[in-house]
Order: C-alpha cells, then sequence, then structure tokens
C-alpha cells in the first residue's frame, strides 16, 4: 500500500467551489467548530481517538486505539499542542469531526545539536507556547463514519481543515505537511488536493500474513 506526504502553502486562499462546500457547515445552526480545550486535555485526546476509531474502521492497516493507547498519547502530546492545533466539529453538541496538528519539532531543535537536556527540553517548551515555527504537519483528520460519503461530510472535513489553515496563518506558519494519506483514499485526497496540496513524498508498505512456521 502507497501511502503519500502532502504539502501545503497555508498562504494558498480556497477555491470558490470548496468554499461554497464550506458554508453547509456555516449556514447550519447545529454545527459548531471549536479549538482545544486545554483544561480538559484528557478528555479532549478522549474525543479525538474516539472519532479517529471510528472514521477510520475498517481501513486498510487500520487497529483501533485503547484506552491504554490513549491515555499514554495524552501524556506524550500535552507539552507539545498549542490550543490551535486541535480544531472539532460537533453536531447538535456531539463530535462528529476533528483535525489534528502538530508544530515540526524537527524545526525548533534543529540548533539544539540533539541535546534536549538541561536546557533544551525548555527552549523548545517555550517555542511551541510562542508560536515560534514556521511549519507543522497535520497527521489525524477524520469524519464519523454516519457522515462519510456525504456532502455534508466534506463539508466537515473542509471546515475542521480550514480552521487549523486559518490559525496557522494567524500564527504565521505557512508551510505544512498532510500525511500518511492511504493512496486509495480517494474522499480525502480530493479534499486535500481541494486546499492547493500537492503529494510530494510516497511511503510504500507491504504486508505478509505470517504462518505458525513463518512465526517461529
Amino acid at each position: 500500500m502507497d501511502l503519500l506526504a502532502y504539502r501545503i502553502d497555508t498562504r494558498t486562499p480556497l477555491p470558490r467551489s470548496v468554499e461554497k462546500i464550506r458554508r453547509l457547515v456555516s449556514d447550519d445552526p447545529r454545527i459548531t467548530l471549536r479549538q482545544l480545550r486545554r483544561g480538559r486535555f484528557e478528555d479532549e485526546i478522549r474525543t479525538v481517538l474516539d472519532l479517529f476509531n471510528d472514521a477510520w474502521a475498517g481501513n486498510w492497516g487500520f487497529e483501533p486505539f485503547s484506552e491504554a493507547h490513549i491515555a499514554e498519547m495524552a501524556k506524550e502530546l500535552k507539552p507539545l499542542l498549542p490550543a490551535p492545533a486541535l480544531s472539532v466539529a460537533e453536531y447538535d453538541g456531539r463530535p462528529v469531526a476533528f483535525a489534528l496538528g502538530l508544530p515540526n519539532i524537527n524545526e525548533m531543535i534543529r540548533d539544539l545539536d540533539g541535546r534536549l537536556f538541561p536546557l533544551g527540553w525548555a527552549r523548545l517548551l517555550f517555542r511551541i507556547k510562542t508560536g515560534r515555527y514556521g511549519s507543522g504537519r497535520l497527521p489525524l483528520m477524520g469524519v464519523r463514519k454516519e457522515f462519510q460519503g456525504t456532502p455534508l461530510g466534506a463539508a466537515l472535513a473542509i471546515a475542521v481543515i480550514e480552521q487549523l489553515r486559518a490559525a496557522c496563518l494567524k500564527h504565521h506558519v505557512y508551510e505544512g505537511e498532510l500525511s500518511w494519506v492511504l493512496e486509495t483514499n480517494k474522499g480525502v485526497r480530493t479534499i486535500i488536493e481541494a486546499f492547493g496540496a500537492t503529494a510530494y513524498k510516497t511511503y510504500r508498505i507491504y504486508e505478509r500474513r505470517l504462518t505458525q512456521e513463518s512465526a517461529a
């Protein structure tokens, strides 16, 4: 299976055709968009991963996140996520779509010479908190299964990505990567490419079924 990485310039405006679809969300009073509620961080991560488990169930190579995974991810992500890094769409108060962005850590540690201690870690956290980075990555995005394949589902995906794009512009983050995207996921690829993103890397994964003999 090929997995694609897309590069995007966040300064590229939405095409009129995509903006028209996004308005399905802004014109619907039952839908609200919000960002990360840091005071409820663990609950937010649980919401995101519940959405991800629902949205990606049945996709190639998918394995659901367990409660242990959720707890560990919440612990690892907390110092790395500024509030604008999460966009959630709610329908009648129920989370139905999300997009999660991460700062480009490689960019922020480039001048630390591989040393996070004693002062490198503090410098990294300061740069994250103050938004001192110019690029980021969108590794996770999803829409609940019940909305997939519908105009509203496409609008929800566009809306959460657009909210992240607007946050990037506000914080002068102009370069982004959206990855990984399954080559067979035509719906998501169409939405991403509508934002002006272009595929620039391909990761190829091979699957092999283990028999009792090969496992031994």
